[in-house]
């Protein structure tokens, strides 16, 4: 081992990936066709943040020395620390083939694994890296991630506890501690493990995820709805995707039964609504419960940028929608729903990793448009007095001939003006109804291939 390359290991022990590239470098410049040279250069390029150029390092690395399991595991964790799982997955795969002796692979594999929610396959490999090394921390935190996906959260707890006896100062444990103790809806001390993990290691993502989290987690709403969010997410892709599509079917069914008994109309139309709330919640839910954590001192600190921008941008969106709906109830009479179809564009677009929002946020600006487009079309020739009336004849007689009469007493242009804005409100739903819905779609496939 040559002199660039121990200080550059020095460095990245130490955490200070910029001054270990520099090292790297030289060692790459003088010996050009090793391979860990790469490898520890990809680990700093990923650090940085530089996808590109570490996930050409990594390559390098491995056409070097493609019979060097080292190097695909690096290559892994590289794919890891930029999102691509199954890549990951693949290059941990192949680092098992060459070495399977070796308890960091199965601990690659294991976390490429986690990242896909394939939990029974992540806790075997975990645990094969821990019959190889059972002082492996990272393979005791892979394992109680596992364990509490799982909902064996006691055997998660007796993992993490073992992890933090052996490496007290591990702010993934900690980390890891707190989620087990959100899980089981702990959120006070589940705060303290964040806290610690994050003074251990302030740039830690996880921790400051899970900080977020507990604090919103005060509020009773959000606690029950992040109960049912850590259950799903417990759950394969698959069956999320049943849960899903069932829920769509059985609210779609019984929006469409009329019934008439009044209670049972009633339950129904209830259900209905609540599921209909639920949904956009379900959407909104970060940007909005982000907006209320700004006006607490500690919630404001530990938020990120994007965090407070997209609480800044959801909140815009419920402002803008609401400003339309009260608008269109002054002028017109009634309840346009319709306008409230956008915000489920905004929650799929603001759920998106900023590399991929650039498609959703444009048609989510192309809805929004149509809705204000919607809403001033022809407005200065409306006469609101004869929609209201035609409404309130069809509500209280249902008789066509009543409803005539009344429309008699209107000029002919008023009565066009009211038609055609009639037929306007029907075009607004459908687009919005379809707009808004092929949007969750998109950002639910989009997010499914993180």
């Amino acid at each position: 081992m040559n002199a660039h390359r121990a200080r550059a290991e020095l460095l990245i022990h130490q955490g200070r990936h910029q001054e270990a590239e520099s090292e790297l470098r030289l060692e790459v410049a003088e010996n050009p066709e090793a391979p860990i040279g790469y490898c520890l250069l990809a680990v700093c390029l990923a650090e940085q943040g530089r996808r590109q150029d570490a996930l050409e390092a990594s390559e390098r690395a491995v056409s070097l020395g493609p019979d060097l399991a080292f190097a695909h595991r690096i290559r892994a964790l590289v794919f890891t620390r930029f999102g691509q799982h199954r890549e990951a997955e693949a290059a941990a795969r192949e680092a098992l083939r060459l070495d399977s002796g070796d308890a960091h692979h199965h601990s690659a594999l294991a976390m490429a694994l986690l990242n896909q929610k394939r939990w029974k396959e992540a806790l075997a490999s975990a645990e094969g890296a821990l019959n190889l090394d059972a002082e492996d921390v990272d393979a005791l935190n892979f394992r109680a991630i596992a364990l509490t996906s799982l909902g064996r959260r006691e055997e998660a707890g007796q993992a993490i506890h073992t992890a933090l006896h052996k490496a007290p100062e591990n702010a993934e444990s900690h980390a890891n501690m707190g989620w087990t103790l959100l899980h089981g809806g702990d959120h006070a001390k589940a705060q303290e493990h964040f806290r610690e993990a994050l003074r251990l290691d302030p740039d830690s993502s996880w921790a400051r995820h899970g900080i977020v989290e507990a604090l919103k987690a005060r509020n009773f709403f959000y606690r029950n709805l992040l109960r049912f969010f850590l259950w799903t997410g417990g759950l394969s892709q698959r069956a999320q995707w049943v849960l899903i599509i069932g829920l769509v079917f059985v609210f779609s069914s019984l929006s469409s039964v009329k019934t008439d008994q009044p209670v049972l109309q009633a339950l129904i139309d209830g259900l209905v609504a609540g599921y209909t709330l639920f949904v956009f919640i379900c959407w909104l839910h970060n940007p909005l419960f982000n907006l209320l954590l700004r006006l607490d001192r500690f919630g404001r600190r530990v938020l990120t940028d994007r965090q407070r921008r997209d609480s800044t941008w959801g909140g815009l969106a419920v402002l803008t929608v609401a400003l339309l709906i009260s608008a269109h109830a002054a002028l017109h009479g009634g309840f346009a729903s319709s306008y409230a179809m956008p915000l489920l564009a905004v929650g799929a677009t603001l759920n998106l990793k900023p590399e991929r929002r650039r498609l959703a946020a444009s048609l989510t600006f192309i809805i929004f448009g149509a809705a204000i487009a919607y809403f001033t079309r022809d407005l200065p020739a409306l006469q609101p007095e004869a929609l209201r009336a035609m409404v309130q004849i069809y509500q209280t007689t249902g008789s066509q001939q009543s409803a005539a009469a009344t429309l008699a007493r209107f000029a002919p242009e008023a009565l066009k003006a009211t038609l055609d804005y009639s037929r306007l409100q029907g075009h607004l739903r459908d687009t919005f109804v379809w707009g808004s819905m092929g949007m969750t779609w998109l950002g639910a496939l989009l997010l499914s291939r993180r």
